[in-house]
């Protein structure tokens, strides 16, 4: 087991979707969905780029124009 915190992830509206303990992110279900690096950015269990996480903590990206 690791001793890092579990911290929640919170949406726009304020509600904790998902849960870190670093480097691994999970679902309210406790599922792993992905993973942020040293640098703050998340990445999805593939590997995909999702965001970054921000201090509130949420994760956000840019919206393609």
């Amino acid at each position: 087991m690791s001793n890092a915190p579990i911290i929640p992830i919170y949406t726009t509206k304020g509600d904790a979707e998902a849960f870190l303990q670093y480097p691994y992110l999970f679902n309210r279900n406790g599922e792993w969905i992905g993973f942020v690096t040293p640098q703050r950015d998340v990445h999805s269990v593939l590997g995909e780029y999702v965001g970054t996480l921000t201090n509130d903590p949420r994760i956000v990206r840019q919206r393609a124009t």
